[in-house]
């Protein structure tokens, strides 16, 4: 286990000490700071600070939702990261324990990714935020009025369900886990598609995935969709299946995401244990 733990750590230090980590983020905070902009000129003109429950709103956005997982991709675009020093940790730990110290370091990356995220959408909300456990008077207008369109934002929409159905806390949780799952899985594609097809460049997969939650807002025949568009369960709002109906169950949400995330690292595995020159396949001997 120490050396599986020890080539995450290694991974996570280098993404750390490398620009394309912090140009994702870079790219989500110039579309959030348009949102944000909005709300903290609406508190500055009811003089009434706002509560920084603002993230399961933002993941409702089926274009944040698109931003953030593209983010993702390029953080995983070259799985299973073979690199400078990968031939000597491979000997050293073993490939079993090396592919799974890289899984271990994808599952960490994502959640250190959300976590960045969310603390983004914090952020961009000073001065103008207070923190309370509850959604506040700004929230609780914005959701209920067209007071952002009126303020200059067209684009987000705060829906009133997230409000009626969750505590502040809750819905952080809820959205904060919901994105960690499907970074994880968007990792996981690229992985495997990286391993399988030697030709296909596993970025699509991300892509592919990102863009399952845009066709199936837009695109009413396609609403059959969403039994298999995760980046679309983001919107914790439609996880009440007494209203929407059409909408997949969390039951049936989380074991589609258990069984991908179990079906990936298997297809992963057994594809790299198999492989018998890794890195001479990924053409750096």
């Amino acid at each position: 286990m120490h050396k599986i733990f020890q080539i995450a750590k290694n991974g996570i230090y280098r993404t750390l000490t490398h620009g394309r980590f912090y140009f994702a983020l870079f790219v989500n905070f110039i579309l959030i700071k348009q949102l944000t902009d909005c709300i903290r000129n609406f508190s500055e003109a009811v003089g009434i600070n706002v509560s920084p429950w603002l993230f399961p709103f933002l993941m409702q956005q089926s274009y944040i939702q698109f931003l953030f997982l593209a983010g993702a991709t390029l953080l995983f675009c070259d799985a299973p990261f073979i690199e400078e020093g990968s031939y000597f940790e491979m000997i050293r730990a073993g490939k079993k324990k090396w592919l799974a110290g890289k899984l271990l370091y994808m599952l960490i990356l994502s959640v250190l990714y959300t976590a960045a995220v969310m603390l983004l959408t914090i952020f961009l909300l000073f001065p103008r935020i207070t923190f309370e456990n509850k959604w506040g008077k700004v929230l609780g207008t914005l959701a209920q009025t067209n007071a952002a369109a009126v303020f200059g934002n067209d684009y987000i929409s705060l829906d009133y369900k997230i409000i009626l159905k969750y505590q502040p806390i809750e819905a952080m949780v809820f959205s904060f886990l919901m994105a960690v799952c499907v970074c994880l899985i968007v990792g996981l594609c690229v992985l495997a598609i990286n391993l399988c097809f030697k030709k296909v460049p596993g970025a699509l997969g991300g892509i592919a995935v990102a863009l399952m939650s845009y066709f199936q807002k837009n695109f009413s025949n396609l609403y059959a969709m969403s039994f298999f568009s995760p980046a679309s369960w983001m919107d914790i709002a439609l996880w009440d299946r007494k209203v929407t109906l059409s909408y997949p169950s969390v039951n049936y949400m989380i074991t589609f995401l258990i069984l991908s995330i179990v079906s990936l690292c298997a297809c992963s595995m057994i594809v790299f244990w198999r492989t018998r020159d890794v890195l001479r396949k990924k053409g750096e001997y």
